[in-house]
């Protein structure tokens, strides 16, 4: 009413001052907290993708695994082997020195694809290189499908 002259140009600036609040474009901007929209990390998407075949090794780990034997696997792969498998795995951290001697290892589509390995430290996700060439040399293959592989 006091500016019929600015208020189209007044009500864009309003719009593109919301729009950018909450997209997180000022975060981005200012270097504040950002939002997964505008950052999100190589790699995040595809990890929660359960594939048939993950979900096949799982059960088939969960029939044939030997009670007496630890499970390992990583901690993206471990919730396939909780949620179809009903395996909780003893052990998170799959690299050669924390490698068991008689233990089940149980690989999923995204660490055979992207030869990438995840651990949880202090609610932070560490991504490195899956050992599974050391798996391949010191490890017996006894499930592959395609998408998942357990050694032994």
């Amino acid at each position: 009413k006091y500016l019929p002259r600015y208020r189209n140009a007044t009500l864009a600036c309003l719009v593109a001052f919301l729009f950018c609040f909450s997209s997180g474009a000022f975060g981005q901007l200012t270097g504040t907290e950002t939002s997964l929209t505008l950052n999100q990390p190589p790699g995040n998407l595809e990890i929660y993708y359960t594939y048939d075949n993950e979900v096949a090794g799982a059960r088939w780990l969960a029939k044939n695994n030997d009670s007496n034997s630890s499970i390992q696997a990583d901690i993206i792969a471990s919730l396939r082997l909780q949620f179809f498998g009903d395996i909780a795995p003893n052990n998170f951290a799959v690299i050669p020195q924390t490698l068991e001697r008689n233990s089940y290892v149980y690989l999923i589509n995204l660490n055979i694809s992207s030869g990438k390995n995840f651990y949880l430290y202090k609610n932070n996700l560490l991504v490195y290189d899956y050992p599974i060439e050391f798996l391949n040399e010191h490890k017996d293959l006894i499930y592959n499908s395609g998408g998942s592989r357990i050694y032994r």
